[in-house]
């Protein structure tokens, strides 16, 4: 018997943590751990601009006014506008959520799942009558006005905390209640064609070079995600002899800016939202990671699940050992650079030039596919435990 989950997310977009969400929930679908007609989501009511997604359209949706906290690293300015929201965003809650709580038990959902760490605050306003997990994404910022509070309450409040890499799981080791969870991801099965297709239109409509090795990095263009370190390093290098693929959305004033600080180099491509993302793996040699902290995001998983190598930046030895452990299989496609060093990312650039991409006939035999099976029986192992 399927378990019935309510799913909370502040974002139904196609980035980020409303991405991992929607595969997820494809993922249980598929191996029968949930079914689609129980799945409901309650999602954010836009007070203050009118965004309408439908990137979870096959869903039934609940909208609420949903509190943003700004509690992670890489957050954003925290504006007057921002502050209003989530004072109407707590009211609401305060009036409005014991209601969806009974609601959802009288339908007998088990779960209500937090996809979110920015949600933290709807834990507050729980009750008893059902179980709460926490799916936590982001880096908790030590200097979160209220990060000692946001802790407790998580680990107080929530059943469960999954946290998808070894920072976040440090700050919650000492719950009972945590899990790390890293990310599931799969290989994309393309022809042949598709990827030559891909490739002779790149050809025709960019200064993309096929005899130039290419790098992508994918993902909303913005501070958080370490662009324009990328940016910088290409520009003090004068690093024009390799591809740079840049997928996402830059239609705001800081991406538009960052495009003009490179206009001219050539060989960085501005791609935009791309559907078919598996098309840029494949064509791709690497995926770089430029955030100025460790983080074992999805296109990581992604990439190495594509054959790509990930150049992405480290802390401290910590962060060398989990991926050891965690990633060992894969441990050959990383190349590591300390965060927020130019020069160490630099060579590392120029360590990835200098070495052949062509992998064993062993290396190819042992790849594996995704890592579903896994991350399917570690999600549901705690949930199952409770009944």
């Amino acid at each position: 018997m399927c378990l019935k989950i309510a799913f909370v997310t502040h974002d139904v977009g196609i980035y980020g943590a409303a991405k991992s969400l929607k595969e997820m929930l494809k993922l249980f679908i598929d191996n029968a751990m949930l079914e689609r007609k129980d799945i409901i989501l309650i999602t954010n009511k836009h007070f203050f601009k009118n965004i309408k997604v439908n990137n979870f359209s096959e869903y039934k949706r609940e909208e609420i006014l949903l509190p943003f906290s700004n509690c992670y690293v890489g957050r954003e300015k925290y504006t007057l506008k921002k502050f209003i929201r989530n004072v109407l965003s707590f009211m609401t809650l305060l009036f409005k959520w014991r209601k969806i709580e009974t609601q959802l038990v009288s339908k007998g959902y088990e779960y209500i799942h937090l996809n979110s760490l920015v949600l933290w605050p709807v834990l507050l306003f729980r009750t008893k009558r059902i179980k709460y997990i926490i799916h936590i994404r982001e880096l908790p910022h030590d200097k979160y006005l209220f990060a000692q509070k946001m802790k407790k309450t998580i680990k107080n409040k929530a059943d469960h905390i999954y946290c998808v890499d070894n920072k976040i799981y440090k700050h919650f080791t000492d719950s009972e209640k945590s899990l790390l969870l890293i990310n599931p991801a799969s290989r994309f099965f393309l022809e042949e064609k598709e990827k030559a297709t891909f490739k002779e239109k790149l050809k025709q409509n960019t200064s993309f070079n096929e005899h130039f090795k290419t790098v992508s990095i994918i993902g909303r263009v913005e501070k958080i995600k370490g662009h324009d370190f990328l940016f910088e390093t290409i520009k003090e290098y004068d690093i024009n002899d390799i591809n740079v693929l840049v997928v996402g959305n830059f239609d705001t004033p800081w991406g538009k800016e960052q495009m003009n600080i490179v206009r001219n180099f050539k060989n960085i491509i501005f791609l935009g939202e791309f559907d078919n993302v598996g098309l840029v793996y494949a064509i791709s040699d690497a995926v770089v990671r430029c955030e100025n902290y460790f983080a074992l995001g999805r296109t990581v998983l992604e990439g190495l699940f594509n054959n790509c190598k990930i150049i992405m930046p480290y802390e401290t030895d910590e962060d060398l050992d989990f991926v050891n452990k965690e990633l060992n299989r894969f441990i050959n496609r990383f190349l590591f650079y300390k965060a927020g060093n130019k020069y160490d990312f630099y060579l590392k650039l120029k360590e990835f030039k200098a070495v052949d991409n062509i992998e064993t006939a062993e290396e190819k035999d042992s790849q594996e596919i995704n890592n579903y099976t896994e991350y399917t029986k570690k999600f549901f192992s705690k949930l199952m435990a409770d009944s």
